[in-house]
């Protein structure tokens, strides 16, 4: 499972279970680090080793942030199973495309209250006809559904709640997303997770404070209590073993905070006595 939209996860992993869609198309229309020939040749090499065994490998991504293709997904589910609530979520898909759906922040309230209301009746269609939806999709797909709303509910609601509140609802919010990811795959299943250190530590995490030096230095600390893999640490104990990963020279490509967060070419220096 990578840090990634939790959407995209679920149409990679289709490809590699059925060999069906375009999946550099699908790496192209992700997040810009997604869209890499490191991850597509990964994912064909997983679809090779697929192909060869029984035991399947399934690829996921455990990140709520999402792109307006999570809603486009839900509406051809629909298209299959339900006319009305077709209806319903081409609605929803035109008013979230047509507003920029990840600035669901900067929605007046009469538009934001019209959005939640679709979504609230989505997720009452989905409980209410989940023995029709199962019969004419099949169980993966009605639990793949039900996910999708959820994720798309808890990401509008996190790109309203300011920064610092919207940090910690991510964090919480990926680490349930884990946690359904391991159960839906079974009691036996495991689960490798590829994200930033600050997601996945059990201690602390630091965010960069935006253009603002502090007497700390460019970093401002938050408690344990905000990172995914604190939850983590509280859902599965021992069973969450975190490996930490960092280099000590070199380059990277990453967004300046010194130029408004530009993607740069940024240079590992030397660290500065005592710092973090």
């Amino acid at each position: 499972a990578f840090e990634l939209s939790g959407n995209t996860g679920l149409r990679i992993n289709h490809f590699l279970q059925t060999g069906q869609g375009d999946i550099e198309q699908i790496l192209k229309e992700s997040h810009f680090f997604i869209n890499s020939m490191e991850m597509l040749d990964f994912i064909k090499w997983l679809k090779q080793y697929n192909d060869k065994f029984d035991r399947k490998i399934n690829l996921y991504g455990f990140d709520i942030q999402s792109n307006i293709d999570l809603v486009e997904d839900i509406l051809k589910f629909y298209q299959q199973t339900d006319k009305s609530a077709e209806k319903l979520a081409a609605t929803l898909l035109k008013t979230l495309a047509d507003n920029n759906m990840n600035s669901y922040w900067d929605y007046p309230p009469a538009l934001q209250d019209s959005v939640r209301k679709m979504i609230y009746v989505l997720e009452e269609k989905h409980s209410l006809n989940k023995k029709d939806y199962r019969l004419k999709a099949c169980y993966i797909e009605y639990e793949y559904l039900a996910k999708r709303i959820e994720v798309l509910s808890n990401q509008l609601t996190m790109n309203n709640s300011g920064y610092g509140q919207a940090l910690l609802m991510r964090d919480s919010c990926n680490a349930h997303l884990i946690k359904w990811i391991k159960d839906f795959e079974g009691e036996n299943s495991k689960i490798i997770l590829f994200a930033h250190n600050g997601h996945l530590g059990k201690s602390l995490s630091f965010y960069p404070r935006v253009r603002t030096l502090s007497t700390q230095g460019f970093y401002e600390y938050t408690p344990q209590e905000l990172i995914t893999g604190y939850y983590l640490n509280e859902i599965f104990n021992d069973k969450y073993y975190f490996i930490g990963t960092q280099f000590g020279s070199g380059f990277f490509m990453g967004f300046d905070p010194e130029n408004d967060y530009t993607l740069s070419k940024l240079e590992v220096t030397n660290p500065e006595l005592n710092s973090f």
